[in-house]
């Protein structure tokens, strides 16, 4: 696995990512292979002494749902429609996360959320259910260490909110603990990706996949 290279000011960042350049393929995959690659290992080695393993949770709610968000995201031709129903989307899985676990300390983050969330459509774009190109630019970043640390130096360059971000230096997927962060980190990224001229969702292939020879 390769370093993290975080980012030493905006110019760098954009002189980096303008040049990256990735082809999403399109693979004929089973809605259940689908589910099941999208809970990777290490967003399962997040949760700890549930009731339940976290990834049947996952799976059981993704079955119920995935038809539906397929349908949505082929329909889909502008960002706040897209940005509504991801939204709606997280909400239905924290709240069914939450009705299967016993402990109210075990409550999922909404960071954890996202993320998952956000890999399950990730996954589906690399998938021929969907044939929406129009939707692409609006895909959202499944925020972890590799995607979060990378803007540690210039986040603040890249947001409008009056007080200072601070990310961690050794940030998780917890560490987006409310939606009112994630908006605001996340419309950093499409900031920065708009600079450099590149989908967001690249972004990710770029911190993600690239580290992870995938």
């Amino acid at each position: 696995m390769q370093d993290i290279h975080i980012f030493e000011n905006v110019e760098d960042a954009v002189g980096i990512l303008k040049n990256y350049k990735k082809t999403i393929d399109k693979k004929d995959l089973a809605k259940e292979a689908i589910i099941k690659s999208s809970i990777q290992s290490n967003i399962v080695r997040g949760f700890h002494k549930l009731n339940r393993p976290p990834s049947s949770i996952y799976r059981e709610w993704a079955n119920k749902n995935i038809d539906e968000i397929i349908a949505v995201l082929n329909s889909i031709t502008a960002k706040e429609d897209f940005d509504a129903h991801l939204f709606e989307w997280i909400d239905d899985f924290i709240d069914y996360w939450n009705s299967q676990i016993n402990d109210s300390n075990k409550r999922i983050i909404f960071g954890q959320a996202s993320k998952i969330v956000n890999v399950l459509i990730k996954t589906l774009n690399e998938s021929t259910f969907l044939s929406n190109e129009n939707v692409v630019p609006f895909l959202n970043v499944p925020f972890d260490e590799f995607s979060l640390k990378p803007i540690k130096n210039v986040i603040n360059k890249l947001t409008e909110v009056k007080y200072r971000i601070n990310i961690p230096t050794n940030p998780t997927m917890s560490y987006i603990n409310s939606p009112d962060l994630y908006r605001i980190i996340q419309n950093a990224v499409f900031e920065l990706c708009k600079k450099a001229s590149i989908v967001p969702i690249l972004y990710d292939y770029w911190c993600w996949n690239e580290k992870h020879d995938i």
